[in-house]
């Protein structure tokens, strides 16, 4: 499934029961490519202790891709996004894998461009949100905040980035530049030399044939994200929009 696995978790959740009834069908779900090509280093960093206890999470993906009032983009478009906003389920999958799921959110969203035009001049009623802010806690324990915007006017204050900060370092993946930082506790950050065995290119076709040959001999074939992985960024794309709409803070398990 690429770029959206669903509408919305109800149909995530009728994906997931179709998957586990018939286990002998390959399942697989794109790999966002924000998570590659560093994952194993991010990964290792968080096993080995370098950076201690994580306390906080920040993550901006922002941009200018909504401005234009008579441009209706894919990503605006209910019919092909359902309720997903902007890199909101991309960064979910790489939080997700990297961090942990959310225990509780709270989010903001809003439209600042409720009506833009389409190709042949009509008035459209944009209905996906152009700017979100989410915060919360992790399983772990660890706080987050999330900043999306579609809505960025200038060329300087643009981000792409996710930031961990621990007890005994910090560390910092730029996605755009596709760099990586880290500081011990005390110091600087500085960029890292990731060495090649703590990479993965991004090789979603591979993957997705490698894992067709595997089931076809009867072996142990893995990918991720599967559609459990999925259904859960689902899950936290629909506690965003409870949040938003209710005012209230939303514990995923319940949904």
């Amino acid at each position: 499934c690429q770029a959206r696995m669903a509408n919305n978790l109800a149909e995530a959740k009728q994906m997931l029961a179709a998957a586990e009834a018939y286990p002998q069908q390959v399942q697989m779900i794109c790999p966002p490519p924000h998570r590659m090509p560093f994952e194993p280093y991010i990964r290792d960093m968080l096993a080995s202790g370098k950076l201690g206890e994580i306390t906080l999470v920040e993550l901006y993906h922002s941009g200018g891709g909504n401005l234009d009032r008579n441009s209706i983009s894919w990503r605006e478009m209910v019919e092909y996004s359902g309720k997903q906003i902007l890199a909101m389920g991309i960064c979910a999958e790489t939080l997700n894998a990297w961090v942990g799921e959310y225990d509780t959110l709270s989010a903001f969203t809003a439209t600042p461009i409720p009506v833009k035009k389409d190709d042949k001049g009509n008035d459209v009623q944009i209905k996906i949100q152009q700017v979100v802010t989410i915060t919360g806690k992790l399983l772990s324990g660890a706080l987050i905040v999330e900043h999306h915007s579609g809505l960025i006017a200038d060329k300087t204050t643009p981000r792409n980035q996710v930031t961990i900060y621990g007890l005994k370092g910090t560390l910092r993946h730029t996605f755009l530049s596709n760099t990586i930082e880290y500081a011990p506790a005390g110091e600087e950050l500085q960029p890292v030399n990731v060495p090649a065995k703590l990479q993965r290119d991004w090789e979603v076709e591979q993957d997705f044939i490698d894992a067709v040959r595997l089931a076809q001999q009867g072996r142990t074939w893995f990918v991720s994200p599967d559609f459990k992985e999925g259904l859960a960024y689902m899950r936290k794309v629909e506690a965003v929009h409870m949040a938003a709409a209710s005012g209230h803070a939303v514990k995923l398990a319940s949904l």
